[in-house]
């Protein structure tokens, strides 16, 4: 989990850390005894993370952070505009 901080001094903001969270899926077994990576079963386990969901997430946030950034330029270029008309 994250959270956003402010630094007071210089304005910024920056992302902490909250916590590490573990997934309650459960691995996934898959039966392949010619795997390097099988057990004395010839199972081998990988993540039970949906990585579709997952890819859905990133994708969200990364249009998100478009739309801030977006935000911001559109904000900067109001206020460069209005500064101009001051002193014409």
């Amino acid at each position: 989990m994250f959270a956003t901080v402010l630094d007071a001094a210089t304005g910024l903001a920056s992302v902490k850390v909250q916590g590490v969270y573990q997934s309650g899926a459960a691995p996934v077994r898959t039966h392949d005894p010619d795997n390097p990576l099988a057990d004395a079963n010839g199972d081998v386990w990988g993540s039970g993370v949906d990585e579709n969901a997952e890819m859905i997430e990133i994708t969200d946030a990364s249009r998100q952070y478009q739309n801030v950034v977006e935000a911001m330029q559109t904000a900067k270029q109001l206020t460069l505009d209005t500064m101009r008309m001051k002193t014409s």
